[in-house]
């Protein structure tokens, strides 16, 4: 009786696929090609990873922004990547005021020192890096911004040199093997 009830299932099964009709299947649309000329590439020197970086005797930062105008998105641009340059001269001479520190040379920590210092950062004159900016235009309408600038490790030690000159640890942070 099992055996019969097994047979009945097997049968039932073939009858009901043999029955069933056959969809036909929903092919996806392919994805249009987009134009080369049309593509919004990134400029193959900037870096989207990072907002910057110190190498050798250089300080790279970089900027990015979008407007509705080509004025409008460099300006935004350049004020990014002059806040992403000043954000890494502060942590280059953070890690030569902690050099210091570490080595008890100086007393680079005391509270007037680190203030005045980051105070001279925010000063410094950024508008003699060098600078590399491009714009690409959306299909949208919308203006993008690419900001990278350069600005050499010497100009900015003479520049917080003078700012800062009537500070007697400033020889010291400034000889620090960080900066040189």
């Amino acid at each position: 009786m099992n055996l019969n009830i097994y047979y009945c299932a097997i049968i039932a099964l073939f009858i009901f696929v043999s029955c069933s009709t056959a969809e036909q299947t929903v092919q996806q649309p392919e994805e249009p090609e987009i134009p080369a000329e049309s593509e919004n590439k990134v400029p193959d020197w900037f870096n989207e990873s990072r907002a910057g970086y110190v190498e050798n005797n250089q300080i790279y930062s970089f900027g990015i922004a979008s407007a509705a105008n080509e004025d409008e998105a460099r300006k935004l641009a350049i004020r990014q990547s002059d806040a992403n340059l000043r954000a890494q001269v502060d942590y280059l001479f953070e890690e030569a005021r902690i050099e210091l520190v570490e080595n008890n040379e100086s007393d680079a920590d005391t509270p007037d020192f680190i203030r005045t210092l980051r105070n001279t950062i925010q000063k410094i004159d950024l508008s003699n890096a060098d600078i590399q900016i491009e714009t690409r235009k959306t299909d949208t309408d919308a203006v993008f911004a690419y900001v990278l600038k350069t600005l050499t490790k010497n100009k900015v030690i003479n520049n917080v040199r003078i700012q800062m000159q009537e500070h007697k640890n400033i020889d010291l942070l400034l000889n620090t093997e960080v900066l040189n």
